[in-house]
């Protein structure tokens, strides 16, 4: 089975992270899994962005952590993309969940620039009670993250996020209690696809925009590997 990974939800053809890609991926039985990006704000509400500071994809300006829920609903984060998606509000992760409502896998990344988002464990379990097991992971950059979410006894696949092509990744995972990697695309191989699968590791390669850079990944490891992409629509017919 393909699985295909709608990035920040379908960010190709909706301001990401918002409301309108994540409907797009419910809409569409071919999109596997939805992927998303979360923060805790300054009065600890889980929000679904993915910079720590505003700007890029709103009207705003600062930090995130900085500011209250409150605050963070002044700012506009769907005009930058397109006229039709102006007034977009940020959303809470809370929300995101009653939107899937268990009917898609969401893949959510914990950011963790600057350590804003220490503080984000007990919050983001006690949101997450009652999503299917099999419906929900976790993944993050910051592997200290994914560790406390082990010690807490989290219920869902957990994930090291990894840039390059890293030493001991298997150890890591280990260490760390995740059962997947979530790699950028052009850094897996044969060999580590070889190494995942015998420890019984999975694999998902962001962020894969194109056929060509899916097909080498599909050949090494006969169509296993997740694919995360803002193009979810090139994939449904390869």
């Amino acid at each position: 089975m393909k699985r295909i990974i709608g990035h920040r939800g379908w960010a190709s053809q909706a301001p990401e992270n918002t409301i309108h890609g994540f409907k797009k991926c419910m809409e569409d039985d071919r999109v596997w899994a939805i992927e998303c990006d979360v923060h805790l704000t300054k009065d600890k509400k889980i929000v679904v962005a993915h910079d720590p500071k505003l700007g890029r994809t709103c009207n705003g300006t600062g930090w995130i952590a900085e500011h209250t829920y409150e605050e963070l609903l002044q700012y506009d984060f769907g005009g930058w993309f397109g006229e039709e998606f102006k007034d977009t509000k940020i959303m809470l992760y809370s929300d995101l969940l009653k939107l899937i409502d268990g009917k898609k896998r969401l893949v959510c990344e914990i950011k963790s620039e600057f350590g804003f988002n220490n503080e984000i464990v007990p919050y983001i379990l006690e949101e997450s009670k009652g999503v299917p097991k099999d419906m929900l992971c976790f993944k993050s950059f910051d592997h200290r993250i994914m560790k406390k979410l082990a010690d807490a006894g989290c219920e869902y696949d957990l994930g090291l996020l990894f840039m390059d092509k890293a030493y001991g990744i298997v150890e890591e995972c280990k260490a760390c209690g995740c059962n997947f990697i979530s790699m950028l695309y052009y850094n897996y191989d044969q060999e580590i696809f070889d190494e995942l699968k015998e420890a019984g590791i999975d694999c998902y390669a962001w962020t894969v925009d194109t056929i060509e850079n899916a097909d080498f990944m599909y050949k090494c490891n006969n169509h296993e590997v997740a694919i995360i992409t803002n193009k979810p629509q090139l994939f449904f017919e390869y």
